[in-house]
């Protein structure tokens, strides 16, 4: 009789060490689940308050190596620093304050800032391309493309 009784011991703990296992695997899944759909959500909140437009583009005269435009954000959230933005001119990718002037590049500067250095509702920025060295914008159709926090602007004009 003590032989079964041992068996039954040794039995139960394995089946309440099985049980615990499975409960804790169950429960980092869920855990990962519930984190990815926190982050989700916060992305897409993220869309929803993010809300700008392209209103002009200046210096647009064939063989000019620098033009800007001026952006408006009309949405709900601040944009806490411009590397939270991509620029693209006619399918170039500008890359953000870069010294290398071999490079195509581009800065911003905050209009009417409220004076926190952070791109604010209703605030108006100047966006700064500049074209790698010995280069400029010829005469044609373009299309300039800025993109922050997956919502994308495209403005087309031409010289």
């Amino acid at each position: 009789m003590s032989d079964n009784a041992v068996s039954t011991g040794i039995m139960s703990t394995a089946s309440i060490v099985t049980t615990i296992v499975v409960i804790a695997a169950a429960f980092t899944v869920a855990a990962a689940i519930g984190a990815s759909i926190n982050n989700s959500g916060q992305n897409f909140a993220n869309q929803i308050n993010t809300d700008f437009e392209v209103l002009a583009i200046g210096n647009t005269e064939a063989g000019n190596s620098t033009i800007y435009g001026y952006v408006k954000n009309l949405g709900d959230a601040s944009v806490g620093s411009f590397s939270e933005m991509d620029v693209f001119l006619d399918g170039d990718y500008y890359y953000l304050d870069s010294a290398d002037t071999s490079l195509f590049r581009w800065n911003a500067t905050i209009l009417n800032d409220n004076g926190n250095n952070i791109w604010d509702p209703l605030e108006t920025i100047i966006v700064r391309m500049y074209f790698p060295d010995g280069e400029s914008i010829n005469s044609g159709s373009h299309q300039i493309v800025i993109a922050i926090s997956g919502i994308s602007e495209i403005y087309q004009f031409s010289i």
